[in-house]
């Protein structure tokens, strides 16, 4: 935009007015960069939100699908979108962290593999998977409290994924508590019905928790 035009004389400028030129030409710069901040912060930035929108609606569709699917090759091959449509609707640079953890959790690193699971939640603390994913470090660490926290964190979040009611049911049967591993598997079953050999392995924990031989 144009600095505003200010009268011409043939004589010397006077100091004074010279000065009050300049003023007015810096407040009219200030007050055009004012607005171009004010415009910009205003403005609306659709596309992640669309991103993050389209990402969860297909998340939605896929669990919908999965409590209808017909037989456990389907229920397998919907568990599968499930996993990537999570991992899509995530930041990239989260996405970068969660799979430098879980490379690092590949070649023993497991500390750091934590620090970057925690940075993750760090950064979009509402993902469900984002706590379901540092509570398998937890549990290859050994920690299984930490991670039974953890999964409770992703469920309290996401009460419909389906994994992390899976990895609660696996702690708590690792760690003796039947009870528990049976009352999580009946939630797998109740979000996946044909889940690959569920019911079995449901009649298997409450064997154990009955106190049976398996």
């Amino acid at each position: 935009m144009a600095d505003p035009a200010l009268p011409r004389s043939d004589a010397a400028p006077c100091p004074a007015l010279a000065r009050r030129a300049s003023a007015v030409r810096s407040a009219w710069r200030r007050a055009c960069v004012l607005l171009l901040l004010t415009a910009a912060a205003a403005a609306p930035s659709p596309a992640p939100a669309l991103a993050a929108s389209a990402s969860d609606q297909k998340v939605g569709a896929l669990e919908a699908a999965l409590l209808h699917a017909p037989d456990a090759d389907h229920a397998d091959i919907l568990q599968a979108k499930l996993a990537d449509a999570r991992m899509a609707a995530l930041s990239p640079t989260t996405r970068l962290l969660v799979r430098r953890a879980q490379r690092e959790l590949d070649t023993n690193q497991g500390q750091d593999a934590f620090a970057d699971a925690s940075d993750a939640i760090a950064l979009e603390p509402d993902r469900a998977v984002l706590w379901r994913e540092r509570a398998s470090i937890e549990g290859a660490m050994g920690d299984a409290d930490a991670a039974v926290r953890d999964l409770g964190g992703a469920l309290s979040r996401d009460p419909a994924d389906l994994e992390s009611w899976a990895g609660l049911a696996a702690v708590a049967e690792k760690t003796g508590r039947y009870d528990r591993a049976v009352e999580a598997w009946q939630h797998v079953l109740l979000l996946a019905p044909a889940y690959r050999n569920g019911v079995a392995r449901l009649h298997a924990l409450q064997r154990k928790a009955r106190g049976e031989p398996t």
